[in-house]
């Protein structure tokens, strides 16, 4: 496998000038188990008697360099046990024990869904502030976002276990207002309406919830 090019692309340089930064042992693998808390890309350890820390997760935010950027969406595979099954998502998921950083889960969870291997040090652009569900109905989680670049030339293969379908959408295309649209969810309680992006060739995919969100902060992120 030949090595990714170093960032050169004058829009992705742009945006790393716009994102958080993320330096030091959050980047290079080798961090050791016992990293210290303060380590804001690696979740802290258990503190005997305190309550337990909510579960940690990220997601990578991944552009791809073509003639306008475009952004790395998933539908996730139907399945009874993810209460996100069958939603528009960016790639990613739990940490686990043995990822070095929450920057670690992100790149591992997308090759996972995607078989897209990302870089971290030619390629990771930044972060966004870690956000949780505004809902009780979901566990208890905090998820970490990491904005990737990537060349235009690189292949995506879903894994169907974990991912129904993947899609490029132009970034031209989440900036455009008519974009964002207002659309009802049925949940168990009722239908309620969301905040949504609607996104695919006839529009015929709906973005909302947590990705809506990491979606708008990131979009306004770049918008300064």
């Amino acid at each position: 496998m030949t090595a990714p090019s170093p960032l050169l692309d004058p829009r992705l340089l742009r945006l790393r000038g716009l994102l958080d930064p993320v330096d030091g042992p959050a980047v290079g693998p080798g961090v050791p188990p016992d990293a210290p808390p303060a380590d804001p890309f690696r979740p802290p350890a258990d503190v005997p008697g305190a309550p337990p820390p909510p579960a940690r997760a990220a997601v990578a935010v991944v552009l791809r360099e073509t003639v306008e950027l475009e952004l790395l969406l998933i539908q996730r595979a139907i399945s009874e046990r993810d209460p996100w099954s069958g939603h528009m998502a960016l790639p990613g998921g739990r940490f686990s024990p043995g990822d070095d950083s929450l920057v670690s889960t992100a790149i591992r969870e997308t090759a996972e869904e995607t078989g897209l291997i990302l870089d971290p040090r030619e390629r990771l652009l930044g972060s966004l502030d870690p956000l949780s569900p505004s809902t009780r109905r979901l566990p208890p989680l905090v998820i970490a976002p990491f904005v990737f670049g990537v060349e235009e030339t690189v292949m995506v293969v879903p894994d169907p276990r974990e991912v129904q379908a993947a899609l490029w959408v132009p970034l031209s295309h989440l900036q455009d207002p008519a974009t964002r649209q207002v659309v009802e969810i049925p949940l168990p309680e009722g239908p309620i309406p969301f905040p949504a992006f609607q996104v695919g060739e006839r529009g015929e995919h709906v973005v909302w919830g947590l990705t809506y969100r990491i979606l708008d902060r990131f979009l306004r992120r770049i918008a300064r």
